[in-house]
């Protein structure tokens, strides 16, 4: 089992349960949804060409399925059962995993 951090939705007080970090593997695989399909980058970085609207919704519920464990203890349909939530819990769970997917969380972490 993966070292773990656990945390409170703000609004109806459900317990989440996320990996603490994020591997190499994972990276790699939240990195790869934008790397598909005909994307294209300008030799300076500041044009991209090619992003499809869903390349957002498919890397977050990637990054859900990823980071999320548990929800109230159960591990099935995560990414439904967090779409579902009162918009302010989604909120705050999607804040709490992009914490951890760009490694603020371990930072933080490592400060205590």
């Amino acid at each position: 089992m993966p070292d773990t951090i656990t945390v409170k939705t703000p609004n109806s007080n459900q317990t989440i349960i996320l990996k603490s970090y994020i591997t190499g593997r994972d990276r790699r695989e939240l990195t790869n949804i934008f790397l598909t399909g005909d994307m294209q980058f300008s030799a300076d970085g500041k044009d991209i060409k090619g992003l499809k609207g869903n390349m957002v919704a498919l890397a977050e519920d990637l990054a859900l399925k990823t980071v999320v464990l548990s929800i109230d203890g159960d591990s099935s349909d995560i990414v439904n059962k967090i779409l579902n939530m009162h918009a302010q819990d989604y909120s705050f769970v999607v804040k709490e995993v992009n914490k951890i997917t760009s490694d603020v969380y371990g930072e933080e972490v490592k400060k205590n």
